[in-house]
């Protein structure tokens, strides 16, 4: 069985990425568990849960990259957060979700680019 991660913050972003799922699992006659988290803690319990149920790893992981920390929104939390999946899940596949990278940079003046974390990941 192939588990797929969504970690998104907005319900209702997150209610159409898991319709997309059910109907790719529908149609193609698959066997998915699907997993969300809807912050940062979340996602690092799920993280932890698949370490521990290692049939539960995520082969697929839909990560919108602006998540919550803490509480607040970070432009860095997906970022991070997909370090620490691509260090234990290794042959995971991802799909950053965010809207436009180019709104990310603006407010990162002095800062290493978003963009780049992204491609050396």
């Amino acid at each position: 069985m192939a588990t797929i991660l969504i970690v998104e913050d907005q319900p209702e972003n997150q209610s159409l990425y898991a319709d997309i799922v059910y109907r790719v699992q529908r149609e193609l006659g698959l066997t998915i568990q699907l997993r969300s988290a809807s912050d940062f803690e979340n996602a690092q319990i799920a993280l932890e849960h698949g370490l521990e149920e290692t049939e539960e790893g995520p082969l697929l992981i839909l990560l919108d990259m602006e998540i919550p920390f803490k509480g607040r929104k970070d432009k860095r939390a997906g970022y991070r957060l997909m370090q620490q999946y691509r260090e234990h899940f290794v042959s995971s596949y991802w799909v950053p979700l965010t809207a436009n990278i180019a709104w990310h940079e603006k407010d990162l003046s002095g800062e290493t680019p978003l963009f780049d974390d992204l491609y050396k990941l």
